[in-house]
């Protein structure tokens, strides 16, 4: 979260000037998924995050929304961590248990207090 305050958001806009660039980011995430799958399949186990839910399309939705910030204009109205937040509540809410939930609330405030969000 730090670091995502800051970060220029002109990094974002700066980023659709480089079409390699972006396509060697997404390269480098497709390396990652099997380890965010591995994450979510422990929370299942750990009763944190729902057994329901297909975290193949989650990874994916998550990942398109960083496409979201790259190719918008949203930066120019939101700052760049409020942005980060929402999104990450709006996944965390729904696929998260109850327990999962306390946690997103518990570092959600930490996030408050240290003034990220």
């Amino acid at each position: 979260m730090s670091e995502l305050c800051n970060l220029n958001p002109q990094f974002f806009r700066d980023l659709r000037k480089y079409p390699k660039v972006l396509d060697y980011m997404r390269e480098e995430r497709k390396k990652c998924d099997s380890a965010i799958l591995k994450y979510f399949n422990r929370g299942v186990e750990q009763g944190i995050f729902r057994p329901d839910i297909n975290f193949d399309i989650i990874n994916q939705a998550m990942v398109m929304q960083m496409d979201l910030l790259i190719y918008s204009d949203m930066l120019e109205s939101y700052p760049l961590v409020e942005i980060y937040s929402e999104i990450t509540l709006l996944h965390m809410r729904g696929i998260t248990t109850r327990k999962g939930s306390e946690m997103v609330d518990a570092f959600l405030c930490q996030m408050k207090e240290k003034q990220f969000v």
